[in-house]
């Protein structure tokens, strides 16, 4: 499987989560290409602006082993904020109004515990690059722009603004360190040999 970013790893558990919440609607989590025929009803995810980092205080999230002399550590390095466009397009303003109504429970869900919340919080799908990450989304309000009475032009869509963020982390090898001696002082003269396997 091919490594994706952090912000491509969030549109993907965002496109899955409403894949589950909306089985008959198609979920497309990047734009779709223009060669082909959109199948309606479909929600695009759209990364709408470059993702924004903030450096933070390094914290090693977990760790596993690698072999018996060496340690793999999965690092936080920055927090990152994502824009995102998603946008929902359908055959009639029925259909229209009814994916809006499902997406505002969607999108105010803790799908870790089930239980409603303002904004969404998902985990990564990508166990592999993503290990131990977790997104939280947040999305406004959406405009709706249905175009039933233009000539040659029949389109019933809404745009939604959101923001993603997540924690960057990155992967780390190192020794493993088996013994560690301490030389404990107990008094000004006396020292005492410790050592801890």
């Amino acid at each position: 499987m091919p490594s994706v970013t952090i912000q491509q790893a969030a549109c993907n558990a965002l496109a899955e989560h409403l894949r589950t919440q909306l089985p008959d609607v198609t979920v497309d989590d990047r734009w779709p290409d223009p060669q082909r025929a959109m199948h309606l009803p479909t929600i695009t995810i759209l990364k709408s602006a470059p993702r924004q980092d903030i450096a933070i205080d390094m914290s090693n999230l977990g760790f596993s082993n690698v072999g018996t002399k060496r340690v793999a550590f999965q690092t936080q390095i920055a927090a990152c904020e994502q824009l995102l466009q998603l946008d929902v397009w359908a055959n009639n303003q029925i259909e229209l109004d009814d994916i809006l109504a499902r997406l505002d429970t969607a999108f105010n869900l803790d799908a870790v515990s089930g239980e409603i919340i303002h904004g969404l919080n998902l985990t990564a799908l990508d166990e592999d690059n993503w290990p131990l990450s977790y997104f939280d989304y947040y999305f406004e309000s959406p405009e709706v722009a249905d175009a039933p009475f233009t000539a040659m032009v029949d389109e019933w869509r809404a745009t939604f603004r959101g923001h993603a963020w997540m924690m960057l982390t990155v992967k780390r090898e190192t020794a493993r360190q088996t013994v560690l001696e301490f030389k404990l002082q107990v008094n000004a003269t006396d020292f005492v040999d410790t050592t801890i396997p």
